[in-house]
């Protein structure tokens, strides 16, 4: 399924991984990524090859990677600075369930994991944060928001 802003949102990972990159294709290895406070980051190789980037969090939290989406794309809609491509959104019940952001890894990055990916979402982050971007989350809670609102609103 589709949102308004063109993201595609999947009832499982497994389905987003099959819907993206081929039936069967699974997750070969999963690397946790430090630097977030908000979810859990993990670089994931697939077996088909592919380095991906999946951000996770409880699956209450699903509209907060909505409003990220939203965000990237506006910002992609800029051509004023690279975005990383969103794959897909969605929620999955295995393991008490959560829900999920997956994004594109440019090649240079998927060489350098660690650090450098996690210094620019941190660096990206805080450029969201201090510049009080208004989201558009009509889709969500039929208003518009700051990220500051959202999270006070969404935590």
């Amino acid at each position: 399924m589709m949102d308004n802003i063109g993201t595609q949102h999947f009832p499982s990972l497994s389905a987003a991984l099959s819907s993206l990159f081929g039936e069967g294709t699974q997750i070969e290895t999963t690397n946790r990524i430090s630097g977030g406070d908000i979810n859990e980051a993990y670089g994931l190789t697939l077996t088909d090859g592919s380095c991906i980037f999946m951000k996770s969090n409880t699956k209450e939290n699903r509209a907060l990677f909505t409003a990220e989406a939203a965000g990237l794309c506006a910002i992609a809609r800029t051509k004023a600075i690279g975005t990383p491509k969103i794959l897909g959104i969605g929620t999955e019940e295995a393991r008490g369930g959560y829900s999920f952001l997956l994004l594109e890894l440019p090649g240079i990055l998927t060489k350098r994991i660690g650090k450098e990916l996690s210094a620019f979402l941190t660096m990206w982050m805080k450029f969201l944060w201090n510049r009080n971007i208004r989201l558009c989350c009509m889709g969500i809670c039929g208003q518009e928001m700051s990220l500051l609102e959202m999270t006070a609103r969404h935590g």
